[in-house]
């Protein structure tokens, strides 16, 4: 594995386990604007930002207003917070990282406020020198706005030397679309056709 001097995480799916704590987040959300959500449709919506869920699932007018209020209501809500936990293979990793000089940052779709109250909450928060949401940019993923900012957070310079690990294909495509390099957190094989960079636990890192 290429080693990196920065280390630039996505926080749902990669970090912390937040699927089944999303579904009642999103039901909520459509439930404000009178419509139903599945558990498979959450599972798909909380690799995008909320506009870009907005706009797949064609919520317009006032209807997006009451929608985001609703999610964000939700999402914070302590039921949920405490169903979040991190992946078993998170915390030695990061910790092996920070001992090894690397600088380490979270850049997610998801907003600085909720990340902090997750972090805190599992007492992680002080692993990770800045947290960049999609409320701190201009773009949300698949931009590479989060990493920019990251870096820029950071005091470094956005480069070969910087990588963004997550667990999607649009992960991947934020962290080529920036100078560095994207991986893919892979724990289930769930794009066994993938043929860029791949892992099966962060700790390949």
């Amino acid at each position: 594995m290429k080693d990196y001097d920065v280390y630039i995480f996505d926080f749902d799916g990669t970090l912390v386990d937040s699927e089944a704590s999303l579904f009642p987040v999103f039901k909520a959300g459509f439930a404000a604007i009178g419509r139903t959500c599945t558990p498979e449709e959450a599972s798909e919506y909380m690799h995008i930002s909320l506009t870009e869920t907005m706009d797949l699932v064609g919520i317009v007018g006032d209807d997006r207003q009451v929608f985001m209020d609703a999610i964000i209501e939700a999402i914070d809500a302590p039921e949920s917070i405490s169903m979040i936990t991190f992946f078993p293979d998170v915390l030695e990793t990061i910790q092996r990282l920070i001992a090894q000089g690397k600088r380490i940052a979270i850049g997610s779709n998801n907003v600085v406020k909720h990340m902090n109250l997750v972090l805190n909450v599992l007492q992680g928060r002080d692993y990770f020198e800045t947290i960049v949401g999609s409320d701190r940019v201009e773009h949300p993923k698949p931009a590479p706005d989060i990493i920019y900012q990251a870096c820029l957070d950071l005091g470094v310079p956005c480069n070969e030397r910087v990588v963004y690990v997550g667990d999607s294909l649009q992960d991947v495509a934020t962290g080529e679309a920036s100078p560095g390099d994207g991986i893919l957190v892979d724990r289930g094989n769930v794009h066994p056709e993938f043929s860029g960079t791949k892992i099966p636990s962060l700790t390949e890192l």
